[in-house]
């Protein structure tokens, strides 16, 4: 899962602001986990859980142009073996 979660890094870095400001504030507002330590656990779970669910179900679909990096920004081989040249 760690590995998985590691894969798709970008994928959570970019969806996971959205469900965790719903998130903080509907448990604000209505205050179904009182403590703050659950609160926080749930909002962490949830909104890092939910990236990966979004980008499974829009895989096979053209939304998962939003996932994948444009081909003017990719690095080619060459610019690979300039580096490698360079350290």
């Amino acid at each position: 899962m760690l590995r998985y979660c590691g894969q798709n890094s970008i994928v959570i870095y970019l969806t996971f602001f959205f469900p965790m400001t719903f998130l903080e504030r509907t448990l604000a507002a209505k205050g179904w986990i009182p403590d703050v330590g659950w609160a926080c656990f749930a909002i962490l779970a949830i909104s890092a859980g939910t990236p990966l669910l979004f980008h499974l179900a829009i895989k096979k679909t053209p939304l998962i142009a939003l996932y994948v990096r444009p081909k003017m920004f990719r690095l080619s081989n060459n610019q690979r073996k300039l580096q490698e040249v360079a350290a």
